[in-house]
């Protein structure tokens, strides 16, 4: 199995005062390249500092003189209660703090969740350097379990138990596809995204990044039935033998009836309802049912109601152990793993579909998209 890539120790710096930073009411995200998704151990605040414990592989706040209570994993991405799947940021930039000394950096505090520009005798481990007064570039090197961190073959995250895949970007070890969607500007078709819009209505569809604490991005659709907006990335997830595969996508619905929609991984296709080759979350217009399907070369296989829709927040996850089985998660929960048809001879790109299923306008909105395939 492979194991997190070590941490950079720092030079023990002893003698020093100790002088907390505390993350404000202000704290908030003003960009985020690197995160992954873990279980809440306990209840989490926006801007702390976060570490993964070995006997759960639950996330923690970071202790620098506590009692196994570091390396620290990544910055809280948003505040969640404990049980609740959570963002862990290992590279971004935090705003909102006060104080800060520039061009200094910025290390685990001794007080549990904390940052301080005063290395901790205990532990001094710098997740970050401050760019401003205000401003943390955030940049953690990834989480290395500690003695007996990991048993047998699995690590424990958010959705359950995957084995051997290590959910943190690591382009050495792992390709890493992550969209948090966290700016202004409109989604990005020239680089990164094909958009295949139907517009039968009168008005246009829109795509909209929502700048804010998380980011998030908002799909409507024109208002005719049927019209629909499809996203998808380029071609880059191929299913193979021995090679640990994630997708995770949360997200909510306007309409949990009147709606056709996908999350997943499909080849490109204008038509992704019509599909050959695919793995994804499909819910069609007319039910509440989300079901899981899996195509190669036409041929599927279906899990059938894996999730009742509705209009609320939820996070879709697919973990693949190579090409032997692929295995939905709902909200934390396995599911049927399926394990014929899987298309394992195509490229797949990560997949967003809404369609109306009335002349009334319907609406995805997605907080974060990821796809992680071992190389």
């Amino acid at each position: 199995m492979k194991l997190f890539p070590k941490l950079g120790i720092f030079t023990l710096l002893a003698g020093l005062a100790f002088s907390p930073l505390v993350a404000t009411a202000a704290t908030h995200w003003q960009k985020i390249d690197n995160s992954y998704a873990v279980t809440a151990g306990e209840a989490l605040t926006i801007g702390q500092t976060a570490y993964i414990k070995d006997s759960d592989g639950k996330a923690y706040k970071a202790d620098a003189d506590g009692s196994s209570t570091y390396p620290v994993a990544g910055v809280v991405e948003y505040t969640v209660s404990s049980g609740a799947s959570v963002l862990i940021v290992t590279r971004g930039l935090l705003g909102g703090q006060s104080a800060l000394t520039e061009n200094a950096p910025v290390f685990i505090s001794a007080t549990a969740g904390g940052l301080t520009q005063t290395a901790t005798p205990a532990y001094p481990q710098a997740i970050g350097n401050a760019i401003s007064i205000t401003q943390i570039d955030i940049n953690v090197t990834p989480y290395t379990a500690k003695s007996g961190a990991v048993t047998a073959t699995s690590v424990t995250l958010d959705s359950g138990i995957y084995s051997g895949l290590q959910v943190i970007n690591n382009s050495t070890v792992n390709f890493v596809y992550n969209d948090d969607f966290v700016g202004v500007t409109p989604l990005d078709v020239t680089h990164t995204y094909t958009l295949t819009t139907v517009e039968a209505g009168a008005g246009n569809a829109t795509e909209t990044q929502n700048n804010g604490p998380t980011g998030t991005l908002l799909i409507t659709n024109d208002a005719a039935d049927n019209d629909y907006d499809s996203a998808q990335t380029g071609e880059v997830i191929l299913l193979t033998t021995g090679k640990d595969t994630w997708f995770a996508a949360r997200f909510k619905l306007s309409d949990a009836t009147q709606s056709d929609a996908i999350l997943g991984l499909c080849i490109t296709d204008t038509t992704p309802l019509a599909a050959t080759d695919y793995l994804y979350f499909i819910k069609d217009d007319g039910d509440t049912n989300w079901d899981f399907v899996s195509s190669k070369n036409t041929t599927e296989t279906e899990v059938a109601a894996v999730a009742t829709a509705d209009t609320s927040w939820h996070l879709f996850e697919i973990y693949c152990d190579g090409v032997t089985s692929c295995t939905p998660y709902i909200d934390g929960t396995a599911g049927t793993a399926i394990s014929t048809n899987l298309c394992d001879d195509e490229e797949l790109a990560v997949t967003l579909l809404i369609q109306n299923g009335e002349a009334v306008a319907k609406t995805m909105e997605i907080d974060y998209i990821t796809a992680i395939t071992e190389r």
